[in-house]
């Protein structure tokens, strides 16, 4: 008897959609920016704090946005926020190549922010739900790998383009690729399985049918109004915040401080790039594990791994060997890596994945604005006060807070009724 060959299922093209989108918004947009600093400064003639200060802008309409953008893909509308978000992205950035005016730049910004929004997270992940299930934190791995395969080679190339010709042209080069990215994405992308006549993970109906009901995909869940209310929630939004406030305000202060230690920029930045490779192979890894075992341990093995990467930075010191900092940049990158592929599946497990879209935004906008926002300037400020040392300990503590309450998290009483009506077994 032949048997018929199955397609490669759609779901993995929307994957790479995402993945593209993930490259165009997370990684060319907030990796790349530390390179912009100082040139941009000297072309507007402006302190460089003033430069910087675009960045918490980017964050925060970013963070804002999200919490709208998650409940748009549920509803279909995931072509009309790529394309919104590729004019806001590419225009943005091709209006700073021409304007002299710091108020202009920073509405640039501003319109970045939102267009990443629109490509972004919240996007990204609720794609990623609709279109999986046992694969979900595989899927989910993938499309976040973007941001660390961006970070491994956008940096070098836009250095090479403002070397050449200057920090302006290098703002037009931005534009083009995410033109670019974005329009391939929007080529690629179909917002869930049922749009082409297929369930999650690409079962036909009768497959569907065929499955026991514990092992069938189901779509139940809180709404985002009922989650808001849960201590489940308010746990993981503490928790992602708490996260973002140590693990970004680590990153963008550990340049500084190695510079303090009279680390040369060149070895800084080699053992740096290794933050970039590290966290490209964790969100793939850790979003496979994160199907086979409960993503709350995955979750705590990243913090782990930041909580001990902080200590081995903490401890630098001036004739600290290039390998120590190679070792800092690896297992802060491989636990940064983590938690984009374990906290959607830490939601869904709670919340259910009938409404993760919406909910998913709300975390994410809190995480963005109250931790990576908060974060950086805060351990600067503490930095300057007490020193690095100091600083990093108040990250270190908030780590090992956050993963204590993802632990302590459960699932609400409603939810565990819905899984029960439907038939699932419930695991805490």
């Amino acid at each position: 008897m032949q048997t018929t060959k199955k397609k490669i299922y759609y779901g993995w093209f929307v994957v790479l959609a995402a993945f593209i989108c993930t490259l165009a918004s997370t990684g060319l947009m907030i990796y790349s920016f530390s390179l912009f600093v100082v040139p941009m400064s000297k072309s507007l003639d402006v302190p460089r704090t003033s430069i910087a200060l675009a960045s918490s802008i980017f964050t925060i309409c970013m963070g804002v946005v999200s919490a709208y953008v998650g409940s748009q893909v549920t509803k279909g509308r995931v072509k009309m926020l790529i394309l919104t978000g590729l004019i806001l992205l590419g225009g943005g950035n091709a209006l700073i190549s021409f304007t002299d005016s710091l108020p202009v730049f920073y509405v640039c910004y501003a319109f970045i922010g939102i267009g990443s929004a629109l490509t972004g997270p919240a996007v990204t992940s609720t794609l990623a739900t609709a279109w999986f299930d046992k694969r979900r934190g595989l899927a989910t791995g993938i499309i976040s790998c973007g941001a660390s395969v961006c970070a491994i080679f956008a940096p070098s190339f836009l250095a090479v383009i403002m070397d050449s010709s200057g920090v302006r042209t290098a703002y037009l080069a931005n534009s083009g690729i995410v033109i670019v990215l974005l329009l391939i994405a929007l080529l690629l992308v179909k917002t869930k399985p049922q749009d082409i006549g297929l369930l999650p993970d690409g079962l036909t109906q009768e497959e569907f049918d065929n499955l026991p009901t514990k092992k069938r995909p189901t779509l139940i869940g809180l709404t985002r109004s009922q989650a808001m209310r849960t201590p489940a929630m308010i746990l993981v939004c503490i928790a992602f915040a708490a996260l973002g406030f140590g693990q970004i305000g680590v990153m963008q202060n550990a340049a500084a401080y190695l510079s303090d230690l009279t680390f040369n920029t060149q070895t800084v930045a080699s053992a740096l790039g290794f933050i970039g490779l590290s966290g490209a192979v964790s969100t793939i890894f850790c979003g496979w594990l994160a199907d086979r075992i409960n993503p709350k341990l995955v979750f705590c093995l990243g913090n782990t791994l930041l909580l001990v990467a902080t200590l081995i930075l903490t401890y630098t010191e001036p004739d600290s060997g290039y390998g120590w900092l190679v070792s800092y940049a690896v297992l802060f990158g491989f636990g940064m890596g983590i938690w984009a592929s374990a906290v959607p599946l830490i939601i869904i497990k709670l919340l259910g994945p009938m409404n993760f879209g919406a909910i998913w935004g709300i975390a994410f906008a809190i995480r963005s604005i109250f931790g990576d926002t908060v974060g950086v300037p805060t351990i600067s400020r503490i930095a300057e006060t007490a020193g690095y040392r100091i600083a990093f300990w108040v990250a270190i503590i908030l780590l090992a807070v956050s993963a204590v309450l993802i632990i302590v998290a459960k699932k609400p009483k409603v939810f565990l009724e819905m899984e029960e009506a439907a038939g699932l077994v419930n695991v805490q």
